[in-house]
């Protein structure tokens, strides 16, 4: 079952936590990104929509609660698991440090930008930012690595 479908085909609860969280999490990180995006521009126009961008960082907890529910159960998730123990990227720890570790970085970042960016000088804001668009595709890599197996 392993070798030619998706991992959780025998329990489709797990197939719905994977997607709705994978769902949720792109969602909240895009709009943030989005915000850091337009910070970096300079742009004036989406004022008004910064705020609603950037508080998409208060799915923060819930989202790397979720993450965590899913590493609990890996066994139906990650198939590749139990295969590659002695490498070093393929095991449990390696695979819960790096989403746990990506994603609670890249929303610290947010949740600077959200709390803190007003009282920042502006080259700080846009360097604050910038940190914030690369640990978007960085966050997007690494559950797109694990999760899209």
């Amino acid at each position: 079952m392993h070798e030619t479908g998706a991992a959780w085909a025998g329990s489709p609860q797990w197939g719905m936590l994977v997607a709705t969280t994978l769902y949720l999490m792109s969602i909240s990180q895009a709009w943030i990104a989005l915000s850091a995006v337009f910070r970096v521009a300079r742009s004036t126009w989406p004022r008004s929509l910064q705020p609603v961008l950037e508080s998409m960082v208060m799915f923060a907890p819930l989202a790397i609660a979720l993450l965590i529910a899913l590493l609990v159960g890996r066994r139906h998730i990650f198939f590749w698991l139990g295969r590659h123990e002695d490498a070093y990227w393929l095991n449990v720890p390696q695979l819960a440090f790096r989403n746990i570790m990506v994603n609670l970085i890249f929303y610290l970042l947010g949740m600077a930008l959200f709390f803190k960016a007003r009282s920042m000088k502006p080259l700080s804001v846009i360097l604050l930012s910038t940190f914030t668009i690369m640990m978007f595709f960085t966050a997007q890599t690494v559950l797109s690595w694990d999760f899209g197996s």
